[in-house]
């Protein structure tokens, strides 16, 4: 007797089947796409996006075959118990001139910028915008070069009665209803009494960004009693960028530690992926994810944050 193969289950017409699922090359450690993903990435940085797509495809196909062909040969150092000696500088932290400064500031603040979503019409009098502001000369030997001096972001209040050139910036932004992430390009020209000499009479095209459009809303009055909250808070506020700072500083310096003391094989990844165009700190950035990663193994960590976090734990540090 003739033993049939059993058929594939029924599709009706018109609908199509998924297709069976493709296993991820790299479990990775915390950011998407793991080391990999920066290879991948360093391809794409070279300006080749279809020989990514082409190149990712038989490394796929390789990691269904041989789970060993996804693997990179890592030999960590030791990493614990002070075993990483480094010296890193603490970030600085807020003297009292400036702490006094921000305080006196808060306690002087009349009004807070709250930002405004629209679904309509933008930008009108009586809002605050956030530009982005470019300028180039729009004749002469100059033409279309930038003006030194006037490439800034600025905070513009869109009101009647705003000095030159501003007056112009809120009559094109509020005559067209810009929006935000729009820009806009027009020319002005100086006077010829106009502060600047070099400016004097000298036409000059705009083109300006709203980045964010708020409106203004009126805060009540901070006493004196509340200094001591307020500078409770600015302190806070600071050591806390001062602390991130810090564990970056700290971060970089175990950095060049593991790659100085662990050994990573990027010769063959290297090699076959070519045409990413791998220079020194590519090669170095591929390496240290994979010692990340390899640590996070080891030790059962879940994310990219938690293994350097333990490494700063355990390292020996000598502060600047």
């Amino acid at each position: 007797r003739r033993t049939r193969e059993p058929r594939a289950p029924h599709t009706p017409p018109g609908v199509r089947r998924a297709p069976p699922s493709t296993p991820p090359l790299l479990h990775p450690l915390g950011s998407p796409g793991g080391a990999m993903a920066s290879v991948l990435r360093a391809a794409a940085a070279a300006g080749d996006l279809h020989q990514c797509r082409r190149a990712a495809q038989p490394r796929r196909a390789a990691a269904r075959g041989s789970a060993k062909s996804a693997k990179v040969a890592v030999r960590l150092c030791d990493y614990t118990a002070g075993a990483i000696r480094v010296a890193a500088e603490r970030a600085a932290a807020l003297d009292e001139e400036a702490l006094e400064a921000e305080v006196q500031e808060e306690l002087d603040r009349t009004h807070e910028l709250v930002r405004v979503n629209f679904t309509g019409s933008g930008a009108s009098l009586g809002h605050t915008v956030q530009l982005e502001m470019k300028a180039c000369y729009a004749d002469g030997e100059l033409k279309n070069q930038p003006v030194p001096g006037l490439t800034a972001d600025i905070s513009l209040d869109l009101q009647e009665g705003n000095p030159f050139p501003l007056n112009i910036f809120t009559e094109q932004i509020v005559e067209q209803g810009m929006g935000q992430m729009e820009s806009k390009t027009f020319g002005v020209t100086f006077p010829s009494d106009w502060k600047s000499e070099r400016l004097q009479n000298v036409g000059v095209l705009f083109t300006v960004m709203i980045k964010e459009i708020a409106e203004k809303r009126a805060l009540p009055p901070r006493s004196e009693e509340e200094r001591d909250t307020i500078r409770a808070e600015i302190e806070g506020r600071h050591a806390e960028l001062a602390a991130r700072e810090t564990a970056k500083q700290l971060d970089l310096a175990i950095r060049e530690s593991l790659l100085q003391n662990c050994a990573v094989d990027t010769q063959k990844t290297v090699e076959s992926v070519s045409w990413a165009k791998f220079g020194e700190a590519s090669t170095k950035d591929y390496a240290y994810n994979m010692i990340l990663e390899e640590i996070g193994a080891r030790e059962g960590l879940s994310s990219v944050d938690e293994v350097k976090k333990l490494l700063r734990d355990e390292a020996e540090v000598t502060w600047l």
